[in-house]
């Protein structure tokens, strides 16, 4: 996957924040297995030892937000001082819909329950780093509302194609990459994106990230 605004001849440097060494340094060993992953954790993570040290600059952090006692924007706020450009991922033993919620609207790019196996923590990471966002399916139905979803997708505003390609964006496929997948020209792809985007009143890929997390289409197949 090529990730956006990255040298891709450099390893994607993820950090696991982690009170629990044990968890931490075996889900560091298991996603550095990957060769697009460097992955490092530290379980000194209070309240006073929360922000970045000076040697650490991650691509993405990795932590359970039940684990320390800030709000959520307060933890963002935390955690990307000073590093511009860092994503967030939360993972926990809960299934609480409320924390995802409240750490999409802090600023999260992803979140997972801590029972997720390690491909799926892989991919989650890769399709963030790309600028995507990823909400496991523990939390998307619920949050999204599946009456709310199926309205969105069967209005007729949308065709097939150009709804398609929306999700597809929002899940961090460049267009070239959906070109090779949907067997089409990446100027005929952007054609669709762009046509799609101007029907829902969206210009940014943020903008149709966070309408695919209204709208409940960040349901990836695992």
């Amino acid at each position: 996957m090529v990730i956006l605004g990255r040298d891709s001849s450099k390893p994607l440097e993820v950090l696991v924040l982690d009170r629990n060494p044990i968890l931490g340094v075996g889900l560091c060993r298991l996603l550095s297995e990957d060769s697009d992953l460097v992955a490092t954790s530290r379980s000194a993570i209070t309240t006073a030892e929360l922000g970045l040290q000076r040697t650490e600059r991650p691509d993405v952090i990795v932590i359970d937000p039940e684990q320390i006692d800030l709000l959520a924007s307060d933890l963002v706020s935390r955690l990307t001082f000073g590093h511009e450009g860092v994503t967030l991922i939360g993972y926990s033993a809960s299934t609480s819909v409320e924390l995802a919620r409240a750490c999409f609207k802090a600023g999260f790019r992803g979140f997972l329950p801590k029972t997720t196996n390690i491909e799926t923590m892989r991919r989650a990471i890769l399709v963030i780093a790309n600028g995507g966002v990823y909400l496991d399916d523990a939390y998307a139905v619920a949050m999204s509302g599946a009456k709310d979803a199926k309205r969105a997708e069967s209005d007729g505003t949308l065709s097939n194609r150009e709804l398609y390609v929306l999700k597809l964006v929002a899940h961090g496929k460049t267009l070239k990459e959906i070109a090779s997948e949907m067997n089409l020209s990446a100027k005929t792809v952007d054609t669709y994106k762009s046509r799609g985007a101007s029907k829902l009143n969206l210009g940014s890929r943020q903008e149709i990230v966070q309408y695919a997390i209204k709208h409940g289409w960040m349901q990836l197949q695992h």
